[in-house]
């Protein structure tokens, strides 16, 4: 079947959907810095790579649960998850979805079928052959379709939901049918050893980016879907296909994973991958620690996506002690603040414009992000499709802080007026103090326009999702917090990916938008296959978001990956057959087979 996937049109620059789906994070479109010993010519494949060694990786918050279809994975969980798992397809340095575990994904002519063919000799970790029933096994965990897996209302949803109207009744307690009554993915069929067809009712051309979910969508071994009924074992027992295995079942939080010797990739050379005997994860939510045990020693790799925490490594990396590489425009995932539409204040569009114009985004940027961002414009980057620049956004002018003011101070009387209320609110982040400076600078800006915003206790990052899901999933945010600090929407070129989002419906609508308009614009645009036409579709769905201020949008979020010079190959070499250079830092997230050390 040759290396292809859709061989009639490549599917580039995908957006992917995130862990937790949760929030992740994007970049494909390059490493615009490199500075210190390792420098963008050891980032991919060398002649000099060396096999051996291990590295401790330090992650900004802990993971507790990798029974994937249910788990809800942040950068740091998928991380891991990329180390033990692999995924169908793949993303390379070009924004392109590309086969891995899969040789070929084709859709028929009009994407209601789509045959995948599995590369051959592939085990997983427990020796379990990669077969075609191991695939339906995990595709059918994901949709929901088997009886261990029915409360997976989130994935279950989106797997089953390409249109808007598909998720009516698939909801809590509802079982999707088996025999493929359902609407969206109605069926999985194996052909033969090597083969699956997934069968949708209507065309959904968004799938093949849900194989892949920005590394997420890991194929787990059967075993590990089998303990699902045995209580919480398959969340803390890991078996995939990939580079590393768990070395210890149980440990997940802070796990050490081991060279996994019958791994089925190599290098151009035919040298055996990983290079790496093992990585030890870390799970280090304060930066600044990250950042201390960096320049001691403590961590070889880590990561960042706050300026004032990458402008201090950017020192290090000027005396030589690091290799810094930052995420430059492209497909970047947004900072912002995700507001509670269907709650007050912000079910109101004058409270939400006041509360966007008071913010000041270029201060919090200058700020507290030392300057190293750029002010978001919309949901999309600019090589995504979707993208609008500042003229074409929409959004209020608030490049002139005192005529911003005046505005905002306006709509807050107006407001007040409507609903006899005061602007009051309360703000939520997780435990990163960083994030904590960032809400108390806005609490300061809006202030200034009569917005009393108060600040509650941070949470851990697992708990701020499960948040935003519960009310995503009750479709009703009555009982979530107001306003969250927020990171998501890498970019890609399926912009109609970002639908779960946004549309009416979805349980991932976590800013709970009811809005029929921007519902059938993403229904159009999901529907589509031509992408000129859908990255339209996606313009017009981005006018509507940014209108209504239905989100906040703050700063294209400047992930960067900070190594010690002996750290080489963070990118790996080039994916299997004509894949290409693989992803090179997609928000924080890139592969760890082809790290090695000096």
């Amino acid at each position: 079947m040759g290396n292809s996937l859709a061989p009639r049109r490549r599917w580039r620059k995908i957006a992917a959907l995130a862990g937790a789906l949760a929030l992740l994070a994007a970049a494909c479109g390059g490493d615009s810095d490199s500075n210190g010993g390792g420098g963008d010519g050891n980032t991919g494949e060398s002649a000099d790579a060396k096999q051996g060694g291990e590295i401790t990786y330090a992650i900004e918050a802990e993971t507790i649960d990798f029974c994937l279809p249910e788990s809800r994975l942040a950068v740091p969980g998928i991380m891991i998850t990329m180390a033990v798992y692999d995924t169908l397809v793949t993303m390379n340095g070009d924004g392109e979805l590309v086969p891995f575990l899969a040789e070929s994904v084709e859709p028929n002519e009009d994407g209601t079928v789509w045959t995948i063919t599995l590369r051959e000799g592939i085990e997983f970790h427990n020796g379990e052959p990669l077969n075609a029933d191991a695939v339906k096994l995990n595709l059918d965990a994901y949709r929901g379709a088997l009886p261990e897996f029915t409360n997976n209302f989130l994935l279950k949803t989106v797997f089953n939901a390409p249109t808007m109207g598909l998720i009516d009744g698939v909801g809590e307690g509802d079982d999707l049918d088996p025999t493929g009554t359902n609407r969206g993915i109605s069926d999985v069929q194996v052909v033969d050893d090597l083969t699956v067809e997934i069968t949708t009712s209507e065309p959904f051309w968004t799938l093949p980016q849900l194989l892949y979910a920005t590394g997420r969508a890991g194929i787990m071994a059967p075993e590990q879907i089998q303990l699902r009924s045995q209580g919480d074992a398959c969340q803390t027992t890991m078996i995939g296909t990939g580079p590393f295995v768990q070395e210890e079942p149980g440990q997940v939080q802070s796990p050490r994973l081991v060279r996994n010797e019958s791994y089925w990739r190599e290098d151009s050379e035919g040298r055996a991958l990983p290079y790496l005997d093992a990585i030890q994860f870390r799970a280090q939510p304060d930066a600044v620690s990250r950042e201390n045990g960096v320049e001691g020693g403590q961590f070889d790799v880590t990561h960042f996506d706050q300026g004032v925490n990458i402008e201090a490594m950017n020192r290090l990396a000027d005396a030589g002690q690091a290799a810094v590489h930052t995420e430059g425009p492209g497909f970047r995932e947004i900072s912002y603040t995700l507001l509670n539409n269907d709650r007050a204040p912000f079910d109101n569009v004058n409270a939400r414009k006041a509360f966007f114009l008071a913010s000041d985004n270029q201060n919090i940027i200058d700020v507290r992000m030392a300057g190293l961002a750029d002010i978001a414009t919309g949901l999309y980057d600019v090589d995504a499709g979707g993208y609008l620049d500042r003229e074409e956004s929409g959004l209020p002018d608030d490049s002139d802080r005192e005529a911003a003011l005046e505005e905002a101070r306006g709509l807050v009387q107006a407001y007040e007026d409507e609903t006899g209320q005061s602007f009051a609110f309360e703000a939520q982040t997780t435990q990163n103090p960083q994030n904590t400076r960032i809400l108390e600078l806005i609490q300061e800006n809006v202030a200034e326009a009569g917005i009393d915003m108060s600040i509650a206790a941070p949470i851990d990052q697992a708990t701020i999702i499960t948040e935003a899901a519960a009310a995503g999933l009750a479709d009703s945010g009555a009982n979530a917090p107001q306003l969250f600090l927020w990171r998501n929407h890498p970019g890609g070129g399926n912009c109609a990916g970002q639908a779960v989002w946004f549309a009416a419906g979805y349980p991932t609508n976590f800013s709970i938008i009811k809005d029929e308009e921007l519902t059938a614009i993403f229904q159009e645009a999901v529907s589509t296959e031509d992408g000129e036409a859908r990255d339209e579709l996606c313009a017009d769905a981005n006018r509507r978001i940014n209108d209504q201020l239905y989100s906040a949008w703050g700063w294209f979020t400047p992930w960067t990956i900070v190594a010690d010079p002996q750290v080489n190959g963070l990118w790996g070499p080039d994916l299997p057959g004509d894949g290409g250079p693989p992803m090179d830092n997609l928000a924080g997230l890139h592969r760890v087979d082809g790290i090695w050390l000096n």
